[in-house]
């Protein structure tokens, strides 16, 4: 769980294979829920669309003894997000981002094409691109591992 800050590369910034991931963050989601991937424009929208689908309590590692969330960085909103310059991706249902580039005007994901958990999600903080930018997957998720 947490964030990691990605490298950012050495592209100029008008090169369109520039990777847009700023950072990724990793947490669980509340089991059952019906979360979708989405694309967060607004910290109201990051409530609505993330932070209300995410634990309170988690068990505790090799326990079932619950605690609380504290570790999530998008829950505890130890992120700051400058929804001026960047938006948020989040997802479920993939363990690992490669990177993200732009084509026409969208965000192409490239991932590791690998099953993950349902309960699990990944947010990743892009450059925004104008407009109304769609999420567009390079390959299509694997079924869920649960």
């Amino acid at each position: 769980m947490g964030c990691a800050g990605k490298e950012t590369n050495d592209l100029d910034d008008n090169d369109y294979t520039k990777n847009l991931v700023i950072r990724i963050c990793k947490g669980q989601l509340i089991q059952n829920s019906i979360f979708t991937d989405t694309l967060i424009k607004s910290e109201k929208e990051l409530d609505d669309k993330l932070r209300s689908f995410i634990p309170l309590k988690i068990k505790k590692e090799n326990s079932e003894e619950l605690t609380y969330n504290t570790k999530d960085d998008i829950l505890t909103k130890s992120i700051k997000v400058d929804f001026e310059k960047q938006y948020i991706i989040a997802l479920n249902g993939i363990n690992n981002i490669y990177n993200i580039k732009e084509a026409n005007n969208n965000y192409i994901i490239y991932h590791d094409n690998q099953p993950s958990i349902k309960e699990k999600y990944i947010a990743i903080v892009v450059q925004k691109l104008e407009g109304e930018p769609r999420i567009i997957l390079a390959s299509p998720k694997r079924p869920f591992l649960n």
